[in-house]
């Protein structure tokens, strides 16, 4: 047993080397005391990653440019399967007391190539830079495009091609030699039907375009790419 006195912690000469006593609180420097010295942003909480923010940009961009030439289609669309039904219902109309349908009929005829030949390379234009815009490339972020976009874009661009080709096909059947009234009547039949069907597929497309979310997660990991 060891006869020495009891020993005071405070005075133990390893935690006098250090400048202050073991059950002392630690000085302070002077200074004002700043926490954040020293640590890192977290990613996702407060920093913003610009990578990111320029494809959410660009996938902004790309819907409202899909959607715009949606519409505009349509638009054309229902333009040619107004034009086309009433030249179909006043084909056989026939004497006086039909001189006015007769004539807003051929004032349809004049106008309607300018309406829908404008309409139709506006769809085509944006139908093009949306199909475009959806397969950019960023790397790490949508490393093959965005591909929630390539089907709308891609039926957009088909439907544009195809939009004015209807109101063409009559026309050039008009202004072609040796073709009979039947043929003509039946052409329109023909042409209306498909431009309803071009119609529902731009309302498909429409929909689609919006139902894109732009929206880039954060937390998405490298050679990946959100929905």
């Amino acid at each position: 047993m060891s006869h020495l006195p009891p020993q005071n912690p405070n005075r133990d000469p390893r935690i006098v080397d250090a400048g202050h006593p073991r059950n002392a609180p630690a000085p302070v420097p002077y200074g004002r005391y700043n926490p954040s010295v020293g640590q890192m942003p977290t990613a996702g909480f407060g920093s913003i990653d610009p990578v990111l923010t320029e494809v959410q940009r660009k996938r902004s961009a790309t819907r409202k440019v899909s959607v715009a030439g949606s519409i505009i289609g349509l638009i054309t669309m229902m333009i040619q399967i107004i034009v086309t039904t009433y030249e179909l219902l006043t084909a056989n109309l026939q004497g006086e007391e039909y001189l006015e349908l007769a004539l807003l009929a051929l004032l349809m005829m004049i106008v309607a190539p300018f309406v829908v030949g404008l309409g139709w390379i506006v769809t085509f234009i944006l139908g093009l830079i949306a199909c475009i815009r959806a397969n950019s490339r960023t790397p790490q972020v949508q490393p093959d495009g965005w591909i929630a976009a390539k089907l709308p874009t891609l039926m957009l661009l088909v439907a544009s091609i195809v939009a004015g080709l209807p109101t063409l096909a009559i026309y050039v059947a008009w202004f072609s030699e040796g073709s009979s009234e039947s043929v003509v009547k039946s052409l329109l039949v023909a042409c209306d039907l498909v431009e309803v069907l071009i119609a529902a597929g731009l309302v498909v497309v429409l929909r689609m375009s919006k139902a894109l979310n732009p929206v880039v997660r954060a937390s998405q990991a490298p050679g990946t790419q959100p929905a």
